[in-house]
């Protein structure tokens, strides 16, 4: 039984993994993910300002940020969140049971409280990158608001006002630069890239 585990293992994708933040026990648990045949850590950061080129270019596909904060990071979360659509989990130390609550609003795709075994930060990490995959990233919006008509009317599908989002009656994607491209990416179930000179 165990080889057949090991089997499905090796064949699947790896995740690629990058690790922001500090806290209690990530240390011991990045290196742990670092030998896991399921899990590629393209890198890793104290702070998510250093981490920036790597969260906007790495085509990840979780962000793993530790907190020791007994409240929600709004600030960093943000700030991982104007660099990279990846689905986020956090991970954190000491008293949070304000921090749990907290995160049921926000845009995280799981809370893990460490230390906890790697298998089960492997699931967590999996199911986000499975949930990313099928919600197109996330970003695929409804266009909650009534945008003006471009000034050309033959371009009315274009990012008029450059805000990186492409609005197509009915619906808002959001826009990537995708580095080593003379393109954007729509990281969506899409998968198209539009030249950057349409916008």
């Amino acid at each position: 039984m165990s080889t057949n585990l090991e089997t499905q293992a090796t064949t699947r994708e790896k995740v690629r993994v990058f690790v922001t933040g500090s806290c209690d026990g990530l240390a011991e648990l990045r290196d742990a993910l670092e030998r896991h045949g399921e899990v590629e850590v393209v890198g890793w950061s104290d702070t998510v300002l250093d981490s920036a080129s790597t969260l906007t270019g790495g085509h990840l596909q979780v962000v793993l940020h530790g907190t020791r904060s007994s409240t929600l990071p709004s600030d960093e979360l943000a700030a991982i969140r104007e660099h990279s659509p990846a689905p986020v989990i956090l991970l954190a130390s000491g008293e949070s049971s304000v921090l749990l609550d907290e995160a049921l609003d926000a845009d995280v795709s799981d809370v893990l409280l460490l230390p906890q075994m790697t298998e089960n930060v492997i699931f967590a990490i999996r199911k986000a990158s499975h949930s990313g995959r099928k919600a197109g990233g996330g970003h695929l919006l409804p266009d909650d608001a009534v945008r003006p008509a471009a000034r050309d009317p033959a371009h009315h599908c274009l990012d008029d006002d450059h805000d990186c989002d492409l609005v197509v009656p009915g619906l808002r994607l959001r826009l990537y630069p995708d580095p080593g491209w003379a393109c954007l990416r729509i990281r969506s179930s899409l998968h198209a890239g539009l030249p950057q000179g349409v916008l």
